[in-house]
């Protein structure tokens, strides 16, 4: 985070004043630091049209980079996220197949923004449907092991 105080120079662009970078003591851990920077990275293509933003974003971030600290970082990244798909009204719910629109049973895969499909229609890793159906309703990531929050990490990696 950075603090400053704006001064008008004459200019329409006004200039940056006692400039104070407010860090996190996480920042100073390498992998977390990593995990943080592929994060923000998302953020610039999925935003980069917009022209109102709202609070929404900067919360989401002030946040996480909180928690970033006492958890997981790719436990938070993915809270996070749901977070995201939900305020966007992109949270599919729908215990169907996003591609075959067939229902899904007691296993599923999950594709880009967290769309539920079956094994064969995408070719992923299989989940157990409670566990992720529990996870996008509640956003929390606590009843997953280390592995199935990797396999979301890196789907949340192909993009927002």
């Amino acid at each position: 985070m950075v603090n400053f105080k704006l001064e008008q120079n004459g200019s329409y662009l006004p200039r940056l004043r006692d400039l104070m970078h407010i860090g996190f003591d996480w920042q100073l851990d390498r992998q977390r630091l990593y995990i943080w920077q592929q994060y923000i990275k998302l953020f610039y293509p999925h935003l980069k049209d917009t022209t109102y933003l709202g609070s929404f974003y900067y919360e989401l971030l002030h946040e996480g980079a909180k928690k970033f600290s006492k958890q997981n970082p790719k436990r938070v990244v993915i809270e996070s996220y749901i977070k995201l798909l939900r305020y966007e009204g992109r949270l599919h719910l729908e215990r169907s197949c996003y591609i075959c629109h067939q229902p899904i049973g007691e296993l599923m895969s999950l594709i880009r923004a967290f769309l539920p499909v079956h094994k064969g229609c995408a070719f992923g890793s299989e989940l157990q449907s409670d566990k992720v159906y529990e996870m996008l309703q509640s956003g929390k990531t606590i009843r997953l092991d280390d592995d199935e929050v990797e396999y979301l990490y890196e789907i949340v990696l192909k993009g927002f």
